[in-house]
């Protein structure tokens, strides 16, 4: 080996050993991770993930959504998409579900870091294959919200059979007795606010009040609450519509009950 040869060898030699010293020099950065912006809602429903329902039933799923933003929020729901859920325990149905489904509120509109709901009713076809599906609720508004939507197993079971049964043992449940304590129809109140409270005779699933305008069953904006609450009124007359569900009432012939009471809030003429 000539003298050419062992320089150009202990160069490359030198070479490779900087680019090793380099590389091995080098700080490990951390893996990117993209940015996720965090949620600027959160919702609860009833019920929450699973749900079993039967060939040509219909079901409800209360929705109420919390927003943390400092400026009011409008949130439609924009549809509902269903598809086969596949797992190891059963098969997966190899047809499309057809549903009718409406929304008592579409869209809400959440105040302030303030809290609105809705009711989702949905009817599942009566030939409808039975299985496991995945219900998907599309939510708009999610470059501001940061939420796309809420998804929901639902199970199809065959209908049922009407049971054959005596007249004598069927048992009609009663429609719940709705008392409203506080406001007092037709009074006159010298102050701007005024307690809600009410009286039922069964467990209260939920509670949504109207004022005025929206003080109806249909079209109105209703506002869910729980237990009992003060209002803040303006001056006037107003027209406030409770309206309440209870265990045992949803069974019944009247499932919701209903109080209207009118009232007016003078504070000009205050004793």
């Amino acid at each position: 080996m000539n003298k050419t040869k062992i320089v150009i060898m202990v160069i490359t030699i030198l070479l490779l050993g900087t680019v090793i010293v380099f590389f091995l020099g080098r700080p490990l950065l951390p893996p990117q991770i993209p940015f996720k912006p965090p949620p600027m809602i959160s919702g609860e429903y009833s019920p929450s993930s699973f749900l079993t329902v039967s060939q040509g039933s219909s079901f409800q799923l209360n929705i109420t959504q919390t927003s943390f933003l400092d400026t009011e929020l409008t949130l439609p729901f924009e549809n509902l998409t269903i598809m086969a859920y596949n797992d190891s325990a059963s098969p997966s149905p190899s047809q499309e579900l057809t549903l009718n489904y409406t929304f008592s509120n579409n869209p809400i509109i959440i105040s302030p870091k303030g809290t609105n709901s809705t009711i989702l009713t949905v009817t599942v076809d009566s030939g409808a294959q039975t299985g496991k599906y995945l219900l998907y609720i599309k939510f708009g508004s999610s470059n501001i919200t940061h939420v796309d939507g809420h998804s929901l197993i639902i199970t199809v079971e065959g209908a049922q059979p009407t049971p054959t049964v005596q007249p004598t043992s069927i048992v009609i449940p009663k429609p719940s007795i709705l008392a409203v304590i506080s406001p007092t129809r037709n009074a006159t109140y010298h102050t701007n606010t005024v307690d809600l409270i009410y009286h039922i005779d069964s467990k209260v699933l939920w509670s949504y009040y109207g004022l005025d305008s929206n003080a109806k069953v249909i079209g109105g904006k209703l506002i869910a609450f729980k237990g009992n609450i003060t209002l803040n009124l303006s001056e006037g007359p107003h027209k406030i519509m409770l309206a309440v569900q209870t265990e045992e009432s949803r069974y019944s012939s009247v499932p919701v009950a209903y109080q209207t009471i009118d009232l007016i809030i003078d504070t000009t003429n205050a004793p």
